[in-house]
């Protein structure tokens, strides 16, 4: 789905595939075609012959859809205008217009009881409901009636109105086209929705929540310290108030169990398999590797070897799969797509790149597609065996039937899906670019430039759900694909300083650091959850930046051994294809179940005696799904009472309180009592004692260029008394999918210990934007009118010239703080977000920052404004 700015959504989308894109496929051959593949899908790349071409430039493509949509809107659209041209996404297929407005005739509105003018070309006829189904049609489509066009009401007009957002289904789906206006169309609950309709007790069966969590609690023997430490606060909890904990024993609790597998998972049915030969069962019972029995048996049969019906219940039960992902490592992409591995001649499980092409990543190849394939396959049966093998290796296929052949509307080479977790963070990154990193780190650094990589990394600043790193080298704190991932992210201001002092552009750490520079964009892009197609055009221009500092390195290398072709390096220049059809790389990721065999094998291990295991396997994988919609269902309901519960942090308990006009900020976190201006100079941390002094002239100076003060007061007393808080809720709307992301800004002299003043943004004028560093968060009433006022050191100077090259070839923003005593006052509705800036060490007066622009897409795409001119001292 796109709106008419570009952005295509989890939505079925509607998209034209650029022609020099890697994800089209025409007729045109380029690049390097093997032998005998004359007339197979390959890239296109003639943008003439694809505009001349609009059967095939307009391609109208599927995805799995967002979840927890509010669409609202129960129009559709015949037609925005009479003018479509031949490559506009929106034009339903020649062959769909007829029945669209055949169905359009059909469904009136209802309740219109006032006449309504015609509708213009740019009103929108015809109605849907809120999925884009048409209204209920009992005449079949082949066979239309006539219509009485005297019994058919006008429908209700659609006003078109900015950013208005059109889907468009496959025409083989049969539906209307639906519209829908922006503010319809947000993420999370709907502008309708009834806050009060959620269910107040979702731990049911359970009596109490603490029964719960004490039950999901004991399913896990393993316990680390933080579960230790867990229960012994639920245990102390339970003594201070034993009102609330209910569970008598051991057999209460399975009785609870069992009531919870009733109300939760209904549609278990318990059946029985009557097996008539019970010598021959063992050669039905399929084992691992390991030689543990298979939770889930294949039953060996005559009806499943030759796919006969069986009959349960005299129902015949006919299954249709239909494959669209097929996520997974590169491992066992080649198991599914059949082909023969990393050493083949052809490695790639979707195309033909040969093996010692695959770190090329400017020429295009050949797609693999099932009917090709097939083809290989069938025509080498009958050969000697090592005429076969010779002939299949050619191709990189096996001597075996690939089972995926079998299924309709199935090409298992399309449908194999490029996966961020295994391509790059613990792929591309952790195998081969750290690798290397830490090669030339120890070779041209020694132990020296080691601890000043330990020594940044420990002094970067923290950011929520950013795993902190106090050395490299120590791989026993990176353990899983979310340590490389954010280790990745902080890597680069670590080692900036160090690989680029020498300004050597030629030298093998500059070269290097720009390749992990590229990688960053490239991995920041494919966290896009709504990639528009200029964005995705953009992320190919991405590719080839990638693919020009690999070769860059690839000619100053001092370690020739290094082999870059392999899959991880090559597997990228699918992804874009990827996005077109399948949607954002969200949708192919396999971080979200990486680990899902955990639970069933722990308890394998831990929770059964190894007798009757399927029995004890299937309970105790009951009791973890009752367990998953219980917990889904305390976190709705925790989450809508966070936004009604007190704010704590660090024992300062305070109501958050909204600033009227600004409904995107709240404060909290609030001193027990206001004090004067003066108390609060007095108090100021010693680090930032400057930037407090003439506090009171500084709110004087805002008020008045505000036009809060009145003209002849030009001072403010400093004896006037101050509201303090220590937090900052903001919200704003993430410039990736629209939805509203929440950050906390934190301004506290003592939290955890530890002196905490965040960074963040704020707008100075309508294009232009700022950094700083906020250190007090305040309201004082004045003239019966409440200001709500932060106190920020403004990084808004001009940084120094002797790193505006090297800043400018890696992409890098800088900024300049002023001195402390030129600190600013300004409204909290300024703030546009949080913000991490990173010290730039290479600055000897230590007064430069540079922006991480990896940490989340918003500010990677504001990162992007910014480069362009939207930040204040550049403008």
């Amino acid at each position: 789905m796109l709106d008419p700015h570009g952005r295509v959504s989890h939505e079925t989308r509607s998209c034209t595939l650029n022609p020099g894109s890697l994800a089209y496929t025409g007729d045109a051959p380029s690049g390097s075609v093997l032998p005998g593949t004359e007339g197979n899908d390959v890239i296109a790349q003639d943008q003439e012959e694809f505009t001349a071409n609009s059967s095939t430039a307009s391609i109208t493509l599927l995805s799995p859809s967002r979840n927890r949509m509010g669409l609202n809107s129960k129009h559709t659209l015949k037609a925005l205008t009479n003018n479509h041209s031949p490559m506009d996404p929106f034009t339903p297929s020649p062959d769909l217009a007829a029945e669209q407005l055949h169905g359009i005739e059909q469904h009136t509105h209802s309740g219109a009881e006032d006449d309504v003018n015609t509708p213009t070309d740019a009103q929108v006829p015809g109605h849907a409901n809120s999925e884009g189904q048409p209204l209920a049609d009992n005449t079949p489509h082949s066979d239309p009636p006539s219509v009485n066009n005297e019994a058919v009401e006008d429908p209700i007009p659609w006003h078109l109105e900015n950013r208005d957002i059109q889907i468009t289904s496959h025409p083989n789906a049969r539906k209307l086209i639906v519209m829908s206006h922006f503010s319809d169309y947000q993420p999370g609950l709907s502008a309708d929705y009834n806050l009060n309709s959620v269910y107040q007790e979702p731990w049911r069966p359970f009596r109490m929540r603490t029964d719960f969590e004490i039950a999901e609690l004991a399913q896990d023997t393993c316990m680390n310290k933080k579960q230790v430490q867990q229960l012994i606060s639920l245990v102390k909890h339970c003594v201070s108030k034993p009102e609330i904990f209910t569970l008598i024993d051991e057999q209460d609790l399975t009785t609870t169990w069992e009531e919870a597998r009733r109300v939760h998972i209904p549609n278990f049915v318990k059946s029985e398999l009557t097996f008539t030969n019970p010598k021959t069962m063992e050669d039905d019972i399929k084992y691992d590797m390991m030689g543990c029995p298979l939770i889930l048996k294949l039953i060996a049969s005559e009806f499943a070897r030759l796919g006969h019906a069986y009959t349960i219940e005299e129902i015949v039960q006919w299954l249709y799969p239909f494959i669209v992902i097929l996520a997974s490592d590169y491992e066992e992409q080649c198991i599914m797509a059949m082909i023969r591995g990393i050493r083949s001649l052809f490695p790639c499980p979707v195309c033909m790149i040969p093996a010692e092409e695959q770190s090329d990543l400017s020429k295009l190849w050949p797609l693999r597609t099932m009917a090709w394939m097939e083809k290989v396959y069938r025509e080498t049966i009958g050969m000697s065996k090592e005429n076969r093998n010779k002939a299949l290796k050619a191709f990189g296929l096996r001597a075996v039937e690939n089972v995926f052949w079998q299924f309709e509307l199935l090409d298992v080479y399309s449908s194999l899906t490029w996966d961020r977790l295994h391509a790059y963070h613990i792929g591309l990154f952790r195998d081969h670019l750290l690798k290397e990193f830490l090669r030339v780190l120890n070779a041209q650094f020694g132990s020296a430039g080691e601890r000043s990589m330990n020594t940044r990394l420990n002094e970067s600043p923290c950011w929520p759900g950013l795993n902190h790193f106090s050395t490299i080298t120590n791989f026993s704190e990176i353990a899983d694909a979310s340590k490389f991932e954010d280790l990745s992210k902080i890597i680069l201001f670590a080692a900036y300083p160090l690989f680029t002092a020498s300004n050597d552009k030629k030298a093998e750490a500059y070269r290097l650091l720009k390749l992990i520079r590229a990688y960053l964009d490239l991995d920041a892009f494919t966290a896009l959850r709504n990639p528009s197609e200029k964005l995705v055009c953009e992320g190919e221009k991405l590719l080839q930046t990638f693919d020009g500092c690999l070769k860059n390195l690839k000619e100053v290398t001092t370690n020739p051994e290094k082999d870059w072709n392999f899959p991880k390096a090559h597997s990228h220049m699918h992804m874009f294809r990827d996005i077109h059809r399948k949607g954002a790389t969200v949708n192919g990721n396999c971080k979200t179940f990486e680990h899902a065999h955990r639970p069933i094998r722990l308890d394998y291990q831990l929770h059964t005696n190894f007798k009757d295991v399927n029995n004890q396997i299937y309970h105790m994988n009951n009791e973890t799904a009752a367990t998953l919609a219980i917990r889904n269902g305390i976190e709705v309901l925790d989450k809508l009472e966070e936004l009604k519960r007190e704010a704590e942090l660090n024992g300062g308990v305070a109501e958050d309180e909204h600033i009227p006009g600004y409904l995107h900020i709240s404060l909290g976190s609030s001193s027990t009592q206001s004090c004067p201006i003066s108390a609060v100079i007095s108090n100021a941390p010693d680090k930032y004692k400057a930037a407090y002094q003439n506090l009171n002239q500084k709110i004087a100076d805002h008020l008045h260029l505000a036009g809060a003060l009145l003209g002849h007061i030009r001072s403010f007393p400093i004896s006037r008394k101050l509201s303090e808080y220590h937090l900052i809720c903001v919200e704003y709307k993430s410039l990736d999918d629209w939805s509203l992301k929440t950050d906390l800004v934190c301004a506290h002299s003592a939290f955890h210990k530890r002196e905490w003043y965040d960074c963040l943004m704020y707008q100075v004028t309508d294009e232009t934007v700022s950094f700083g560093r906020l250190l007090s968060i305040f309201s004082v009433d004045y003239n019966e009118s409440m200001q709500h006022l932060a106190l920020v050191i403004p990084y808004d100077l001009q940084p120094s010239v002797s790193n505006w090259a090297k800043d400018l070839d890696f992409g890098l923003t800088r900024v300049c703080q002023r001195q402390l005593a030129n600190s600013i006052v300004i409204h909290v509705g300024s703030i546009v977000r949080a913000a991490c800036l990173v010290p730039a060490w290479d600055c000897k007066f230590g007064d430069e920052y540079l922006l991480n622009c990896f940490l989340d897409p918003d500010i990677w795409l504001q990162s992007k404004l910014l480069r362009d001119g939207g930040l204040a001292w550049r403008a």
